[in-house]
């Protein structure tokens, strides 16, 4: 679904005015390159390692909750035998799914945006 995706094709023409590439934050499982990083692995880990791990994984956790405020406000969109990915614009269907759950968020404070700050 990644590679079918393009977002690693569309990151790889993104710089910001400095140059410097964005990258995002990913599972292990995707693997590495210039735009996609993955948590340090290993038992010998310096701590800037650590550090950067468990600073990571507290905005992860955030992220977490941010798709479970999408599957809360349109229950649908986690019912995944309901649907068909070949059939249905499910991708579109998760997008405007997005975006009312973000206005919802601008509207009314959540715990996601008060952890944030």
């Amino acid at each position: 679904m990644l590679t079918v995706s393009g977002v690693c094709e569309k990151l790889q023409q993104l710089e910001d005015v400095n140059g410097d590439v964005y990258v995002v934050y990913d599972d292990p499982a995707y693997g590495l390159n210039r735009n996609m990083l993955a948590p340090f692995r290993g038992a010998h880990l310096t701590e800037d390692e650590k550090r950067l791990n468990k600073a990571m994984s507290k905005v992860r956790v955030s992220v977490e909750w941010g798709f479970g405020k999408i599957c809360q406000y349109f229950s649908f969109l986690d019912f995944k035998k309901n649907l068909k990915v070949i059939l249905q614009p499910v991708a579109k269907y998760y997008a405007v799914g997005t975006l009312m759950t973000n206005c919802h968020t601008s509207l009314f404070e959540s715990l996601t945006s008060t952890f944030l700050r």
